[in-house]
């Protein structure tokens, strides 16, 4: 994830690639293809069709979109809402992750332009302007649902959307994630709307479609691991609504710029809080203690802080504009890398001042007998049910690091999974013969080989090539319980397994990396 310098050149960067947006897209000089072009009732309209924004116009967006913009978590009840947040209107779409782009900005961008074009053409009339512009991701196993748009004809005023799939993978036919279209009115039997078009997706595909009519874009199937990620253009004749959009994209942006400062938030513990606590205290609250072969230990605590506390944290971390980013380069080759998907980074400096850092740090001393840690990473992160995290170190095997793991969630109940698993190599590696393959740093695709994790994983990094996997047993696994902390050695592999797959909440954990040097 980024760091706190990190994210101020990407704000920095972020003028760079609308410059880039600005450049006009000129379709007269590409063959526009017209895939779908379907009449809804007198005037609405659903239409596909490929090659209306250049391949850089749409690696440009794909960009900004994926990597240079701010995301945050749809779900309601998530965490409190502010005054300077967007509201799409998407919130209940079941679209997981979404993202606000500058409204402003795309209007006077040359994408911009070329998709104005496009719906005024496809209405046949003037006067539009962009009203939202919103990045969303999907992934396996999200529940997303139909979206019901305003009406084409309200207070004579029209809107329109327009989709750009911003995927990049080649899009195979059992892959899923159509994008699809119902009847405006629902049967009156029934309630169920009626499908009225489906449309592939496709890279750099784009599709327009009436205001009225309702829509749902559907996620990857279960055996597709990519990231379905597009950006929904919605134009308006209304300016007062188009006039109020900009003004709340600009107070958003502003207070995400002031998010970006990397503060913990200062309301999230009283600053006397701190003095309820000591290490005696806290190891009376230690309740198991396990380790590995090598002395390392893991040690769980419960009743550190209260349920007041602990919830007061996760709304505070929530509403607090965190710069949620997103892990779209999968690593299901390097069992070295997490895999997590979502994080969001706080500066370690400011966090160090709170009680919440007094209590962690002690924490490691309780479990380490040694004094002097100190913040060295702090994040919030999150887990849902497809996700598939990889068992992995936070630390080299010789550094001195310990982790603080705090589970967020107000409720986890027996069968929700979400387990802390710790691990070890099975194998010590003088215990078997290396074979020719393994020297020259091959891996055998048929079988998964019992490898140590050290001298070979160490040569794999240097030669550049796909690391063998290795073999671990568990020596322990920690339930999530709301309030629970789990401190270990931060050379442990580990990894904090998703929820049960019904389950569509997110599991949050807030985790400390502390060390002495």
């Amino acid at each position: 994830m980024a760091s706190y310098h990190a994210k101020q050149f990407i704000q920095a960067v972020l003028v760079t690639a609308f410059a880039y947006l600005l450049a006009p897209s000129a379709a007269a000089s590409r063959n526009v293809v017209t895939i779908k072009h379907v009449k809804v009732g007198e005037r609405g309209f659903i239409v596909a069709r490929d090659n209306v924004l250049s391949s850089a116009s749409i690696q440009d967006l794909r960009t900004l979109v994926q990597e240079r913009s701010t995301w945050r978590h749809s779900g309601e009840g998530e965490r409190e809402p502010l005054a300077t947040d967007v509201r799409s209107g998407y919130e209940r779409s079941g679209w997981p992750w979404l993202t606000h782009l500058n409204v402003s900005r795309i209007r006077s961008s040359g994408v911009g332009n070329t998709l104005l074009g496009l719906v005024e053409e496809l209405a046949g009339r003037d006067g539009f302007n962009v009203d939202d512009a919103t990045g969303y991701m999907l992934r396996r196993g999200d529940d997303s649902r139909i979206t019901e748009g305003a009406s084409a004809s309200a207070d004579d005023h029209t809107d329109i959307y327009v989709h750009i799939e911003l995927s990049s993978a080649p899009w195979k036919k059992n892959d899923y994630g159509e994008t699809l279209f119902y009847s405006p009115t629902a049967h009156a039997s029934s309630g169920i709307h009626e499908m009225l078009e489906a449309v592939h997706l496709k890279p750099n595909r784009v599709i327009a479609w009436s205001g009225d009519v309702p829509f749902a874009l559907r996620p990857p199937s279960m055996n597709n691991a990519q990231w379905r990620c597009g950006l929904v253009v919605r134009f308006s004749t209304d300016d007062e609504r188009v006039q109020q959009s900009a003004s709340i994209h600009q107070k958003s942006e502003t207070a995400m710029k002031e998010g970006e400062r990397g503060e913990f938030p200062a309301g999230a513990c009283s600053e006397d809080s701190s003095n309820l606590q000591s290490e005696e205290s806290l190891t009376e609250k230690l309740t198991r203690k396990f380790r590995d072969s090598r002395g390392k230990p893991v040690a769980v605590f419960d009743n550190v802080w209260t349920a007041d506390q602990v919830s007061g944290l996760r709304r505070h971390l929530l509403s607090s504009h965190p710069q949620f980013q997103p892990l779209l380069k999968f690593q299901a080759a390097d069992e070295r890398a997490d895999n997590g998907r979502w994080a969001a980074e706080f500066e370690g400096s400011r966090f160090v001042k709170t009680c919440y850092s007094n209590v962690a740090r002690m924490l490691a001393s309780v479990v380490s007998k040694a004094q002097g840690w100190f913040p060295v990473r702090v994040a919030l992160e999150s887990l849902q049910s497809a996700d598939d995290v990889h068992v992995h170190r936070n630390c080299e095997k010789e550094e001195e690091e310990y982790t603080m793991l705090l589970y967020l969630n107000d409720h986890y109940a027996d069968n929700s999974h979400g387990e802390t698993v710790f691990f070890e190599p099975a194998e010590p590696p003088q215990s078997r013969p290396k074979r020719d393959e393994e020297e020259e740093g091959y891996e055998d695709e048929g079988e998964e080989e019992q490898q140590s994790d050290s001298e070979e994983e160490d040569a794999f990094e240097k030669s550049g090539k796909t690391p063998v996997r290795v073999a671990y047993d568990i020596i322990g696994g920690v339930q999530p319980r709301s309030g629970r902390v789990v401190v270990f050695h931060s050379s442990i592999p580990h990894s904090t397994r998703p929820p049960r797959a019904d389950i569509r909440v997110i599991h949050y954990t807030f985790t400390v990396r502390m060390s002495s040097t």
